[in-house]
């Protein structure tokens, strides 16, 4: 009896000692979240992708009343919902040591040039894709290569 005495209190006295760590970990707080992605270039790739997507998805989903595609695609709206992600799984702590990094020389280089080359990054992968669609087609004899038309 007394060797469990002694282990839960041995428990109990680790689980003291461990948790002000946890309990001074201070939730992210939504103007900082804030203040990261839009220093981060992250607000402004929202946007661009946005614009990039909307006319694809008007297309795709045309039964679908414009206000309601609108609402989808609302930034703020996203923005929102990347805040309460961000708060679940970074301290205000975290999130502070992100901004300082994005406001180094090597944080506003990275902020500056993330969307391009994600966008270059998303071109050579659809480049390669689309060259094994036609590789595919031509090794199975369905790809022809059309003579161009004369006097053009």
């Amino acid at each position: 009896m007394k060797h469990w005495q002694s282990l839960l209190t041995v428990s109990f006295a680790a689980a003291i000692a461990i948790a002000p760590a946890y309990v001074h970990a201070e939730v992210a707080t939504a103007t900082s979240i804030r203040e990261l992605l839009t220093v981060s270039g992250q607000e402004e790739s929202i946007k661009l992708s946005i614009g990039a997507i909307l006319p694809a998805l008007r297309q795709m989903a045309k039964d679908v009343p414009e206000e309601k595609l609108r609402q989808l695609m609302d930034s703020e709206q996203i923005v929102a919902s990347i805040v309460a992600t961000y708060r679940k799984y970074f301290t205000e702590e975290e999130v502070r040591d992100m901004l300082s990094f994005y406001k180094t020389p090597t944080g506003a280089k990275l902020a500056k040039l993330n969307t391009k080359i994600q966008g270059e990054a998303a071109d050579r992968h659809l480049q390669s894709w689309r060259m094994s669609l036609i590789n595919d087609q031509v090794q199975k004899g369905n790809f022809k290569v059309q003579q161009p038309e004369q006097g053009r």
